[in-house]
């Protein structure tokens, strides 16, 4: 993780790039407690705060969307019976967990299961959307930002090993993110530090010298454990080293599929 250059940029933005879902929000460095988030994804229906994390392939196996943009695409495609020599991949964050032998060689199907793509350009086409979207909207309300003036930061699980961390870190480069304006950031200790700077109330709750809390991140990929306690001056002392596993909210999904598979039959449920 290398060390932010404070001096040198004009904003942080921050990813979070999910299992399921994914977004960003940024401040400026002179006002850093005055979070701006993006609310205009749509899914045809309403607005949110986040976007599927998908993401849609053309038969040149050439970007074409990411997120609802994708996802419609495809639901239109295969109601058309047209989707065949399209790729779409979705809840692929997960090849990052405990994966040894991850590296630029390593693949990920589609979602039909029977094409492959080299994982490190499906990660950085998504990282390169998000970067690209929020630049967009970002140049809408103020001119004359470039990007050497932002300092981006995207959250990761605290249980992934080195192998992870470093993937998404070479993503992140061939999405034309500059390594010394990058930092990787865990996403349970993200939150610790945001509690105790949301506000007034909250901090007079946690920011007491010693006081021993845990943290625990709920995802749709993962679930993180950690264990913080409160110094005199301040910072923050790890009382354990970061825990969990692969347990969060696609695994339900999926435990209900599979009942599902029981029930009625797995070839009747793939033909649904």
């Amino acid at each position: 993780m290398n060390e932010v250059e404070t001096s040198s940029h004009l904003l942080v933005a921050a990813f979070d790039f999910g299992t399921t879902f994914s977004g960003y929000a940024y401040s400026f460095r002179d006002k850093p407690l005055q979070i701006y988030t993006n609310n205009t994804w749509n899914d045809g229906t309403y607005l949110s705060l986040k976007t599927p994390t998908c993401l849609l392939l053309d038969p040149e196996e050439k970007f074409h969307s990411f997120g609802y943009e994708a996802e419609n695409k495809y639901k239109k495609l295969v109601e058309d019976d047209e989707h065949h020599s399209w790729l779409f991949f979705r809840r692929f964050k997960m090849l990052l967990h405990k994966n040894k032998k991850l590296n630029k060689q390593t693949t990920v199907k589609d979602i039909t299961g029977k094409r492959r793509m080299f994982a490190i350009d499906i990660f950085s086409m998504s990282i390169r959307y998000l970067r690209d979207h929020f630049f967009l909207e970002l140049q809408k309300q103020y001119s004359g930002i470039e990007q050497t003036d932002i300092q981006y930061v995207i959250t990761i699980p605290a249980i992934w090993d080195d192998n992870g961390k470093q993937f998404m870190r070479m993503a992140a480069l061939q999405a034309d993110i500059d390594d010394k304006k990058l930092t990787l950031a865990l996403e349970p200790e993200a939150a610790s530090i945001c509690c105790q700077k949301i506000s007034v109330d909250s901090k007079d709750k946690t920011n007491m010298s010693g006081l021993q809390y845990i943290v625990i991140d709920i995802g749709g990929g993962t679930v993180d454990i950690t264990a913080h306690q409160i110094n005199d001056n301040g910072t923050l002392t790890e009382l354990y080293k970061a825990s969990g596993g692969p347990w969060g909210g696609i695994y339900v999904d999926q435990n209900f599929l599979n009942f599902l598979d029981d029930l009625f039959g797995e070839q009747v449920i793939s033909f649904f």
